[in-house]
């Protein structure tokens, strides 16, 4: 999914809307194992990516050594000399870039569980507010039944 857009998605599904608060209690934890379960992919494509990028590196030195010592075989092959080459290397870059990408989905997508998980916590609050407003009404409803009452018994 494309950064800015995934940002947005989450952006959206955090909105709590106030005047469905029951819903939003009843949709609440279908988000968080939705949200969870793609944090739990990222953090999957992240260690088959970082397991991509160790095999292409052995691969690469293999290849970059095997070539070396076919051109002179008196070479002494320095660590120096391996890692330039895999840095210069566009299959390795393009592994690595990889990794960072999906590095940045599973932190994006922790953040979000994370937010979810307060998210739940606000909905709880709200409700709570919104009960308490509902039994202040109710009972100044109740109170001002009883008063026209009175006046009306005068």
């Amino acid at each position: 999914m494309e950064e800015g857009k995934l940002e947005q998605e989450i952006q959206q599904e955090l909105a709590i809307d106030d005047t469905h608060i029951e819903g939003e209690m009843k949709r609440q934890p279908g988000k968080f194992f939705y949200w969870g379960t793609l944090q739990a992919k990222a953090a999957n494509r992240v260690r088959n990516e970082k397991a991509r990028l160790d095999a292409s590196k052995a691969e690469e030195a293999k290849t970059f050594k095997e070539n070396t010592l076919k051109e002179d075989s008196k070479i002494r092959i320095t660590e120096r000399m391996l890692d330039d080459y895999l840095d210069l290397n566009e299959t390795i870059r393009g592994r690595k870039n990889a990794l960072i990408e999906a590095q940045y989905s599973e932190e994006l997508l922790s953040t979000a569980v994370e937010a979810f998980r307060q998210r739940h916590y606000s909905i709880v609050e709200l409700a709570k507010s919104k009960e308490s407003e509902r039994m202040a009404q109710n009972e100044f409803s109740l109170m001002k039944r009883e008063y026209e009452a009175k006046e009306r018994k005068k």
